[in-house]
């Protein structure tokens, strides 16, 4: 294996190496050049002879179709030293180190989603000779995909699958009016897929309503004993809530009690009360 010194093989300086879209996992990253314009899938090789010693011993580059090199360099890229990330579209160049550094300015508190859509992103299915270490951008386009008119099972699972378009499928849920409703409903489901739904729609979007907390305080009346899990879960939605959520005190004092041989559970539910009392 051939190992060079950048993710990059143009002779740009590095100050121009921009990450497209967003980090693979692992070591892989998509980058592209904001001068000349070239891209690379790379994976960056590192040794750690000694712990915490972490050495880069350089960068793989791996090999891609024309259409799939095509396909991931038609997405906005940012550059990571910048903190939020400012996005820039697939075709702005800069020619001086000045002129990149003064996009710090630019302000895109618009969400990812708007962002992307705004600054371009393909319009056409990856192809099929994408390889799956891009499958995250796949996710990505699947995605932008979603809209106000997506079925809520559909974005449900889109935000809480964890290599799905997360942040994607939340910013299109926040837009909905019925959450409240919907997580009532799931947060006392028959069906674990859907109360972790519910959990995750009333934290996500610190759901505080009457419909909610009412779900909340009857599910945790009804949870079996040897469920120690879920009501631990409950729990932890109950302490994201914060002091709005005090009105279920009752059912947690009942259930830490019934789970008081669960070390781990009881203990975080004992927390949670005295949380209430400060």
């Amino acid at each position: 294996m051939t190992l060079e010194p950048k993710p990059l093989r143009c002779q740009c300086p590095e100050a121009f190496h921009a990450t497209i879209l967003d980090t693979l996992p692992g070591n892989m990253r998509m980058t592209a050049c904001l001068r000349c314009g070239a891209t690379e899938l790379a994976d960056a090789i590192v040794d750690e002879p000694h712990p915490h010693d972490v050495q880069l011993l350089g960068f793989e580059i791996h090999d891609l179709t024309p259409e799939a090199r095509a396909w991931a360099s038609a997405w906005p890229r940012f550059i990571e030293r910048n903190r939020p990330w400012i996005y820039v579209s697939a075709a702005e160049r800069f020619e001086t180190e000045a002129g990149l550094a003064a996009i710090a300015t630019r302000q895109q508190d618009q969400g990812l989603r708007a962002t992307l859509l705004s600054l371009g992103a393909p319009a056409e299915h990856p192809p099929e000779s994408l390889p799956a270490e891009l499958y995250g951008f796949r996710e990505i386009w699947h995605g932008l995909q979603l809209n106000d008119d997506s079925p809520m099972e559909e974005l449900l699972d889109a935000a809480t699958r964890w290599n799905g378009p997360r942040q994607l499928a939340a910013e299109v849920l926040a837009r909905r009016t019925d959450l409240e409703p919907w997580a009532a409903a799931m947060v006392s489901n028959f069906d674990e897929r859907n109360r972790k739904w519910g959990r995750y729609m009333i934290t996500q979007f610190h759901l505080t309503g009457p419909q909610v907390m009412a779900a909340i305080r009857c599910r945790l009346s009804e949870i079996p004993d040897d469920s120690a899990g879920e009501i631990a879960e409950l729990g932890r939605v109950l302490r994201a809530l914060g002091p709005a959520a005090a009105s279920a005190r009752p059912e947690v004092e009942a259930a830490a009690e019934r789970i008081k041989d669960n070390y781990y559970s009881h203990k975080d539910l004992q927390e949670l009360l005295a949380k209430w009392l400060d």
